[in-house]
This record gives C-alpha cells, structure tokens and sequence, in this order.
C-alpha cells in the first residue's frame, strides 16, 4: 500500500496524542497504578480531529494534503496527522482521499473533502496551506489529471492559490533529465501549473526524504493569516449545494460528459452483441458482454455521482454525524474490550506474584537441603535440569522436543530478521551467527519493539541468548523465564509495549496482550492445536497459525483494521498454510507471510512463498529470499 510521503515527518515531529488503546504495563508493582487509570469516555473523544476539541492555538498550522491516488496518498478518508514542533506549536496535517481511487468515484472524493473543509471552517478552524501532490513518474498530464487539477483550482479559488505547493513526487524512480523536462513542461503550461503559479502557487520537488517532506510543510507555516477557500464560502456562508459550487458544477460537466459518452458506447456494444449472436460467434459474445457489463457499472458510477453532487452542508453534516454515532459505539466497544484487558491484568499480575513466592520458597528449601551455595542459571543459560522427552522420566517431568522452525522473520520499522534453512539476514543486530563446539547456527529470533537493538534468538542446539538490556525492555517475559528456566523455552513472540507470547516445552504458556489473544490460545489449546507461528502487530493486533489434524496449517486474526492488504491476502487466499508471519509493529500497513499452497499438496513438493506488504518491503528482503530459493532448489 503506497504511504503518503508527508506522513514520514512523524519522525521528525513527535505526535502530541498518543494511541490510548495500548495493553498497559504490569511489571513488578506499577501494575495497581495501570489497572487504577481512568478510562476516558466516548463523549470525551472528538473523532473530528479539531485538536481534541481544544481551540486552536496562535501558532498552530493546519495543512491540507491533496492529489491523485497514486501520487503518495493512502487514505481513503480524511485522516489528521498532529505534529509537534515547539511546545506552544502543533502542525496538522490533513490527508485527503485521493482523486481517481478505484474504491471511491471522484464525486465521492470531493464530498469527503467538502464535508472536512466546511465541518472546520464551522469550527473556526482554517487553512494554512494545500500540498497538491503529483507523479512527475507520469508520462504526460492524462485527461482524468487534468480534470482533477482544474477542480482543484474550483475547489480553492484564486484567493488561496498564494498558499497552494504543487509537489511532485516519485523523482527517486525516474530519470533526471526525463524528469526535469516533465516539470518544465508543468510550469510553462498555462493549463497544467502555469496559471495557479502565476497567482502565487510555489512548485517543490519531493525527493523521498522525510527532511524534505518537513521542508514543504514548514514553508506554509508563519506565513500570516489563515486562508478561505472559495468551496468554504459557497457551501458554508452562502449556503450552496455542492453541486452549485464552482468546484461541483465543474465534475458534473464533466461527468455529464462521460455519461454521454458512456451511453453511446452502451449502445454500440448492445448491437455488436446482437450481431455476434446472428452469426453464432459465442467467443466474440462472451467478450462484449463483459465490456458491457462493464461499462455498465461505470455508466451507475457516473450516473450515481451526478445525484451526490446535490448534497448540501446539512445533509453531508447528517452523513458526518451518523458516521460519528457509529464511530463511538466503536469507542464504547472498545471500552468494554479494555475493561475486560484490565481485569486480565490485574489475573496476570496476581499470578506473577505468586509465581515470584513459589521461586523464592523452591529455592530456600534448596539452601536447606545443601550446604554448598545454589547454583541456578543466570536467565540466559541453558539449564542442566532439563528433561527431555528422550530421557527418563523418573528423572524429572517429561518434556516435549523443541518445535523446529524453518523460517522466522520478524520486521521492526527499517530493521528486519530473516531466517530460512539455507540462509539468515538481520540489519538490526549482531548476535553469534553460531554457538557450542558443534557450531550450531541462529534456528529462531525475535526484535524487541521499542528497542530493536535488543533482541532474543535460539540455537539449533537449543541455546538461547538474549541482548545485554533485553531483561529491562521486557521485565515481564524475563521474570517467566526466569521462574521456568530459559532452557525450558520452546517459541516466543514479541509485540508492541511488552506484549508478549511464550511456550515452554512442557506445554505452559504465558501472554500479556489482548483478551482476544488470550481467548484464542486457551481455545487451540483446549483443542489441541499445536501453535507454530505468532505475530503480535501495531495496537493489540495479531495472527497465529497452528497445527491440523490434515496435515495442513490453520490461521486466526485480529488485525483490528489494520494490515488492510493482508486482510486482502488471506480473504482471496483461503487454501494456504502459514509458516511464518511478522506484522510490523511500528507500522498499520507493513507485513511479511511465509506460506504453502495446500492445494498443491499431492503434486510434488510444495513451494514456499512469499507474500509482501509492498515492493519497498520486498525489494530490502529479495537478496535472502532469493538466495534462499537458489541454494534450496541446489540442495
């Protein structure tokens, strides 16, 4: 999924709100003081994005981000970005859906937009500049880019064009000179920018660098007072229609013209199909009938953009406003959800207490009962106690063997951890490529997500070692391998603030996360499905794959709206087994699958895929893939 460029300065600019739907802290004694916090209400939540409610600020800046799908946008509604640049100043940054999205008709597009602008000029809250976005990657200005350009002019009016950059994007992936040509041709076309920069528009170009990005926003802050645009006026103080802005009635010319045109070709095709069924010509009817149907549905499309264009402030403010009834019966599920998570952590903690009196009564009555000093291992030593399920069991209980795992990947952000049988990759850390006298390489690895330098993995010979500070980032998870001893460890998984998942090999198991989390893997255990592979992503999302009786590999989400291309994915991709899986956690859009198709079982053996978020994604990973497959299809 493309990732608007803007949205990079996130870096730079740390968000002033922070996402209150995270699973709370219960190491040692804070865990009264997280389970005491208030939970705010529903009502207290402006899901509008108008600083939470709060009026704006002298120095604060709202910057609009709009342009065609494609260009570096990637929402498909309007989203407010709050950054904080000084203590007494937050730029907020707009993102706007993007013009010719396959999922919205433009029509669609310009009411989300108008319905934004005119809710906050209510609110006295106004513009302090427009980013206009375009791919200079474009071969030529097409005619549905033109179309959205001259809207766009409708929709500001020559009064704000001052405050208006036109952006162009993608430099990084096209050629210099071709590039630079484009943007001369841009400028020095009246009808393309050349008219808006004669009214005092700026042109910037947009390198792919969030330092860049910061540049253009912070050029349109202090630039003295905010800006109406001409939409703003007409529906708001004038009390227009959409349809009778100049914004609106120019995209109902527009599609009064494709209608025509649509129509006519309707008709075309209606008698090329007849005529394909007088000469029995089945392949030739097959084809027009599906350009018909088609153009059918974008003809509906046109038609149905036409009659929203008669939506007035009241009715698109009626649309807003159920959309935020629906929006708080989410907050108020949600709230159920985190009231349930808190009683979860108040068990947790109770249990950590008692876990932490068993350890220190065991390990008295083992002074007791010698007189030389206890010798226990430190949390990262393989235990000499150990009982496996080859030795004898009257020894100790009898455990089962380590699960094997052919592939572990974990992504964090910029930083990754890849692992197959024929190769392993990491630009996160460097831990021991192998341990022991036998020279046994990494098997399995996890990334601590706020500290990625930090870090836990095993051995093929079932050591495991873990980073000098890792105990420190997740106190919780050590002090349960601390209490069933590190050698005891099977898999683990490590999730955003101190979420966690481990297994150890007498079956036990352990989890701080959602109550959904939780619920899932009573339910596979109590139905005796083995997990083999678990990822805990950005909030409280998850997926976790496991054991069938078939032979195959079952999978179970939670993604929480998240992950909207995996959600894609596994909907069209109901037949496969997922070996391995990393949703970043830094990231809502970022995802890694490792999978099999089940399908193909019987014919030979099944090929590994893989399944990337985006091509970013998988352009920074394709050396170990490739790799990989290579010395695998050599072995």
């Amino acid at each position: 999924m493309e990732q608007n460029p803007f949205q990079e300065i996130q870096q730079e600019f740390p968000r002033e709100i922070s996402d209150s739907s995270q699973a709370p802290s219960v190491s040692d004694n804070d865990y009264k003081t997280a389970v005491n916090q208030p939970i705010a209400t529903a009502d207290d939540v402006d899901p509008r994005g108008f600083r939470g409610g709060h009026a704006r600020r002298p120095n604060d800046a709202f910057i609009a981000v709009m342009g065609q799908t494609g260009s570096g946008k990637s929402t498909s509604v309007v989203d407010v970005y709050p950054y904080e640049v000084s203590q007494d100043s937050t730029v907020y940054l707009i993102d706007t859906p993007g013009f010719d999205d396959s999922s919205k008709s433009d029509t669609e597009v310009l009411e989300e937009i108008a319905m934004w602008l005119s809710d906050s000029y209510k609110n006295d809250i106004r513009l302090d500049g427009i980013i206009y976005l375009h791919r200079i990657s474009d071969v030529r200005m097409q005619g549905s880019a033109r179309q959205n350009l001259v809207t766009f002019n409708k929709l500001c009016g020559e009064g704000a064009l001052k405050r208006v950059i036109l952006a162009s994007t993608m430099w990084d992936i096209t050629n210099e000179e071709v590039a630079v040509m484009r943007e001369k041709e841009l400028k020095e076309t009246n009808h393309f920018w050349g008219w808006m920069l004669s009214q005092g528009s700026s042109c910037h170009r947009y390198n792919n660098t969030p330092e860049c990005a910061r540049q253009i926003v912070l050029s349109l802050t202090g630039r003295g007072p905010p800006i109406v645009t001409d939409l703003q006026t007409q529906m708001v103080d004038n009390g227009l229609s959409l349809e009778e802005t100049a914004a609106g009635q120019d995209l109902n010319t527009a599609l009064l013209k494709e209608i025509k045109k649509l129509t006519q070709k309707q008709r075309a095709l209606e008698e090329h199909i007849k005529a394909a069924e007088k000469t029995h010509d089945r392949i030739t009817q097959e084809v027009l009938k599906e350009e018909r149907d088609r153009n059918r549905r974008m003809l509906e499309k046109a038609r149905n953009g036409t009659i929203a264009l008669n939506a007035t402030m009241e009715t698109m403010m009626a649309k807003r406003d159920q959309r935020l009834a629906e929006m708080k019966k989410e907050i108020s599920d949600l709230q159920e959800r985190e009231k349930e998570h808190l009683r979860l952590v108040r068990e947790q903690a109770l249990a950590l207490e008692r876990e932490r009196s068993a350890r220190h009564e065991k390990e008295q009555r083992l002074q007791e009962n010698t007189n030389q000093p206890s010798n226990s291992c430190t949390p990262w030593q393989r235990s000499t106690n150990l009982v496996t399920a080859e030795q004898n069991h009257r020894k100790g209980e009898v455990k089962n063997p380590p699960t094997k795992i052919r592939y572990s990947i974990s992504l964090n952000g910029s930083r990754y951890f890849l692992r197959s049988p024929e190769k392993w990759s990491c630009n996160a850390f460097r831990p021991l490529e192998r341990v022991g006298s036998d020279r046994k390489r990494i098997e399995f690895g996890c990334m601590a997500v706020e500290q990625p330098g930090e870090y836990i993995v095993r051995y093929g010979n079932d050591t495991w070692l873990a980073s000098k500070d890792f105990e420190k980032h997740h106190p919780h998870l050590s002090e349960k391998i601390k209490f069933f001893e590190v050698g005891n460890l099977d898999i683990c998984a490590l999730g955003p603030n101190q979420q966690y998942y481990a297994r150890w090999l007498d079956g036990s198991w352990s989890c701080q996360g959602s109550s959904e989390l939780a619920r899932t893997i009573r339910n596979l255990i109590k139905e005796q499905k083995k997990i083999v592979a678990i990822s805990l992503g950005f909030g409280e999302s998850f997926l976790v794959s496991f054991e069938l009786n078939t032979g195959y590999l079952g999978w179970y989400h939670d993604l929480q709206g998240y992950y909207r291309g995996l959600e894609r994915f596994l909907k069209g991709h109901n037949d496969i087994s997922i070996h391995a899986v990393t949703l970043d956690p830094q990231s809502q859009t970022d995802y890694l699958v490792v999978f099999t198709e089940d399908s193909a079982k019987g014919r030979g053996k099944p090929k590994n895929k893989l399944h990337c978020s985006n091509r970013e994604t998988r352009h920074a990973i394709s050396d170990w893939w490739e790799t990989s497959k290579e010395l695998r299809e050599d072995s």
